[in-house]
Parts: C-alpha cells; sequence; structure tokens
C-alpha cells in the first residue's frame, strides 16, 4: 500500500492545557502500597483464596471530574486519622491475591518507557502542539467475555496500556457488552463464548487501576449497540438500553458473499463496528472537554489474554504515517491508526453498507485493509508525502511462544481467551506460564498445585459478587 498522507479531520487546531496531574502520580501511589503489601507478606507467602481488588487493601480515591494537581497517598483510619500507606501496610496476616502482586513484580517492569523515552511524536496540526510521548486513545469494544478474569484485566494494564508507551494524557473507551451474539466458523463451527451478568461487569469498571485511565465506559445488557454517553470511574451505574437491530440498517444491499451470508456473521461483524463508532464519538468527546486532541488510537477487544508486552508505539518505523495493522487473517483483534485517519477506520459499518465491490463485503480483516486502502486512497489524491503504509512487528505468522511452550496470535502478544476455560487450558495447567507470570521462586514456594488451583480458583475467574449484592 502506497500513498500520502493528510489530517483527515478538518478544524483548526485544539490547544493543550498547560498543567494536568499525570498518570506516574498514580503509578507511584500503587508501586508504595503494592511494595508494602508484598513486604507484609513476603515472610508467610501463602496462598489466599478470599480478598479484594489489587492492591487489596486500598480503597480507591473519590471519584473525580478532573485531574487533582497532586496526589494524596495518605489513607484514613476508621477513626479519619490520616496514616501513610506504608504504616497502613505492617506486617500482619497474609494479603489477599497475593498472586496479583507476584504478577506485577514480575511483568511491572516497563522497557517500552525507556524504549520511547528518548523519542518524540512530533504532531502535526491539526492535531495541536509538538508532544513528546503520544496521546493515545484505547478502545476496547465487544463482549466483555472473560474481561472479568482478574488476570485478563492486570494483563491489559500491565502489557498493553502501560507498555504502548503513551503520555500521562492517554485514556481508555469502553463499551463492554454482557453477552455475546451466538456466532460460527464457516470451517469450525460454532465456538463457546461467555455471558457476563451487569453486575460483574460492573465491578470490573469500579476496579481502582482503571481511574486515571478511564474516560468513557458503556455497559449494554445485550449483544446490540448504543449511543449512549459512556461515564467515567466512579459512576454508580454505566449501562444504556442495548438496541438489538441498528445493525440491520446497515446491511450490504449492493454486493453479497459466503462470508456475509453464513450464520450470524454480517450481524457480528456490524454490531462490532457500530461499538468501534461509539468509541471515535467517545474519544470526540473527550478531545472537546479537554480541548487536546488525541494523536493515537489503538483498538482492541476485551477478551485478549496479553501474554507478552505490545509492540510500543515507537517500534514502528514511521508511527505518525503508518497504521499498526498486519493485512491477514487475524488481524483485526487489534490495531492502531494515527488519529488523523480515525473517523474513517473506526466507520467500516458504513463502509460495509454501502460496498459494491467484493473486499468491502467479506470477513472482517477483508473490511479493515478495504479501508485502509481508502486512507491511502483520500492521502494520495491530496498528495501529501510520505506515503501511508502499515507495520506489524514479526512474526507475522501464528506463532509458537518456545519460552511459555505454547502457541500464540500473530505478533507473539496475546491469545484469546472467550472462555475461563480458555485461560485455564493456557495459563494454569501450562507450568512454564505460570513460571513466567509468577516467577519461579514462588513457584517453588507454593508449588505447581498449588499454583494451579490459585489460578483455576483466583487468577481465571470473575470474583464472587460482594455479600448483599
Amino acid at each position: 500500500m502506497a500513498a500520502s498522507l493528510v489530517p483527515f479531520f478538518t478544524g483548526a487546531p485544539i490547544d493543550q492545557p498547560a498543567t494536568l496531574a499525570p498518570r506516574e502520580a498514580a503509578k507511584v501511589f500503587e508501586r508504595l502500597t503494592a511494595a508494602a503489601q508484598l513486604t507484609a507478606t513476603a515472610p508467610a507467602m501463602a496462598r489466599t483464596t478470599t480478598g479484594a481488588k489489587f492492591p487489596s487493601a486500598i480503597t480507591p480515591p473519590t471519584a473525580r471530574t478532573s485531574r487533582p494537581s497532586s496526589l494524596d497517598v495518605s489513607t484514613t483510619t476508621s477513626a479519619g486519622a490520616s496514616i501513610s500507606p506504608v504504616a497502613a501496610f505492617q506486617p500482619g496476616p497474609p494479603a489477599t491475591k497475593d498472586w496479583a502482586l507476584r504478577l506485577e513484580e514480575q511483568l511491572g517492569k516497563n522497557p517500552a518507557a525507556e524504549k520511547c523515552a528518548s523519542q518524540s511524536w512530533d504532531a502535526l496540526p491539526p492535531e495541536g502542539p509538538p508532544a513528546h510521548q503520544p496521546h493515545v486513545a484505547f478502545c476496547v469494544t465487544g463482549a466483555a467475555r472473560t474481561l472479568t478474569s482478574p488476570l485478563v484485566q492486570h494483563l491489559m494494564r500491565i502489557h498493553l496500556l502501560e507498555q504502548y508507551g503513551g503520555s500521562e494524557y492517554s485514556r481508555l473507551f469502553m463499551l463492554l457488552k454482557a453477552t455475546d451474539t451466538a456466532g460460527a466458523s464457516v470451517k469450525k463451527g460454532a465456538y463457546a463464548s461467555q455471558n457476563n451478568s451487569i453486575a460483574d461487569v460492573e465491578r470490573v469498571l469500579s476496579e481502582g487501576w482503571l481511574k486515571p485511565w478511564l474516560a468513557e465506559a458503556v455497559i449494554i445488557g445485550g449483544s446490540g449497540v448504543t449511543n449512549a454517553v459512556g461515564q467515567g470511574w466512579g459512576s454508580t451505574t454505566h449501562v444504556a438500553e442495548s438496541d438489538e437491530t441498528a445493525w440491520a440498517a446497515y446491511r450490504a444491499t449492493k454486493c453479497t458473499s459466503k462470508y456475509k451470508e453464513f450464520s450470524t456473521n454480517e450481524e457480528r461483524l456490524l454490531q462490532d463496528h457500530l461499538g468501534k463508532a461509539w468509541c471515535m464519538n467517545a474519544i470526540r468527546r473527550e478531545e472537546q472537554r479537554t480541548s487536546r486532541r488525541f494523536n493515537v488510537v489503538v483498538v482492541t477487544r476485551p477478551d485478549l489474554l496479553w501474554l507478552r508486552p505490545v509492540a510500543p508505539w515507537c517500534s514502528s518505523p514511521a508511527p505518525r504515517y503508518q497504521v499498526f495493522s498486519c493485512p491477514v487473517l487475524g488481524c483485526d483483534m487489534f490495531w492502531t491508526t494515527p488519529r488523523r485517519h480515525a473517523e474513517l477506520l473506526l466507520g467500516q459499518a458504513a463502509m460495509h453498507r454501502d460496498c459494491t465491490g467484493q473486499n468491502c463485503c467479506e470477513y472482517p480483516e477483508a473490511l479493515l485493509n478495504y479501508a485502509k486502502g481508502v486512507a491511502a486512497l483520500k492521502d494520495q489524491t491530496a498528495g501529501l508525502q510520505p506515503p501511508l503504509s502499515w507495520y506489524w512487528p514479526p512474526p507475522l505468522e501464528y506463532h509458537f511462544d518456545q519460552e511459555l511452550n505454547i502457541s500464540i496470535e500473530r505478533g507473539g502478544m496475546y491469545k484469546i481467551a472467550r472462555t475461563p476455560s480458555d485461560i485455564q487450558e493456557v495459563v494454569c495447567d501450562r507450568p512454564k506460564v505460570l513460571g513466567y507470570l509468577l516467577g519461579e521462586n514462588y513457584m517453588q514456594t507454593v508449588g505447581l498445585d498449588g499454583a494451579r488451583e490459585m489460578c483455576n480458583s483466583e487468577m481465571s475467574m470473575a470474583p464472587p459478587a460482594p455479600a448483599g449484592v
């Protein structure tokens, strides 16, 4: 694909506010409390089966409408006295979710920050003034499935959100469906999936680690779509009514394909892309609210097990002029685009509706490739250089990870996990994967059987609802 690049979004540049509290403050808070908790529990190294969020004893700060200018790292006793987080975690009973602390210890380092620190995005209008690191909008849309699993959440935070290397102004947008449209593969037939309760998905959005990231989120009770404005972290509810028939208005009537006509493929395709369209609208709302334009949009799904770190933004040879996406089957699960192409690439439902050819009438990866071609053609017509291209880190083919002893998706970063059984098969039943995630010393302490039991009961499964819920 060769073409030239021009701003797809027209309009005056959005000025960047001078100050806003960095996410690094929240990370300091998390590191302090996690380290103190780890120190408190190291002698016992006991595995527990009860507890709360990670870090387990932390009560998330109160909800905010804007970032605080500084981080209050104190906590409060029942009597109202303020104490430091270190003092709050003096040696005592073994901490809950001990595995989460080990996971952070094993994987929490951020090589992306070191790799990208010396490189600048150098944003051009209409994206605003130069930014040292890109402002990233993460779009996570689709059936929640295994996102209710604590392990899926932690790996998304560590290996996707943090490792991508975006600026402190990067934000997360989530459209999560509690249920899943029944689907089937042309070759493999129907496949298993997981439906969740609204309460389970709401508990995900109340997790403390989401506070510095979450800009807007919405939960749909069905598997349809919504135009509702999402809510941020700390909202009492994120639920919106599900429109189960909106997709029908985007059916392609001027083309046909075997894929489109099989089972519920077209419905699933359009439900997915209308979720992405919601995310594009949420991004626009956040840009208007903050007077700051994003540089990159990252598009992915909730049910990916991010076993390896994502390739950071600076791994692309020309990130401002490249779509980070491979051109073959399996490449619609995760991709990124410069902000200037986001309206077009997140508007694939309309492209499918208006399709008169073949690629835009076919399977999701073909539609994505078609959309990239449309973007390239628009830029080529405008005559802007350098040419638009795509980039994907090796391996392009489906990959067998020798260290983990498992097969993994293209690019070697993630694995689909539609059900808890998938997590148990890929992680809990694999000593090498458990050792990689938790550390060999920890594995020796609790034993393989203990690690497997903990993985099956705590890491892979949604935590039980609190009493009275």
